[in-house]
């Protein structure tokens, strides 16, 4: 993983996230918070290999995925869409994942005003 900085002369400091896969995400949260975005987005794929054939919810089986949603959250308002690899997850994990703070986009769109 990489963080990259672009510069732009924009009314709006916007933090891109993607594919990141259920990882430790301290290093991420260091840099939100060094670079104080005004939004957080994330571009799915925050869930990796998760076992179907279990009882409960998908998401609890992910180790880092609510906390880092939830940390994010405290930081700016953060909205994500779901990638292929939330195809697993239930009406219920969504909820679960929504109730960290963060707005879930699933085939929807907000409308951000600052």
């Amino acid at each position: 993983m990489r963080d990259t900085i672009y510069r732009y002369n924009t009314p709006l400091r916007i933090a891109l996230l993607a594919d990141l896969h259920d990882r430790e995400f301290g290093w991420i949260t260091n840099s939100l918070k060094a670079h104080k975005p005004e939004i957080i987005c994330i571009a799915g794929d925050v869930v990796h290999r998760v076992d179907t054939n279990t009882d409960g919810l998908v998401i609890h089986q992910t180790k880092y995925v609510l906390p880092f949603l939830k940390a994010c959250a405290e930081i700016a308002p953060t909205f994500m869409s779901l990638g292929n690899h939330e195809w697993t997850l239930c009406d219920e994990d969504i909820e679960v994942m929504a109730e960290t703070g963060v707005t879930i986009l699933d085939n929807s769109f907000v409308q951000y005003k600052k």
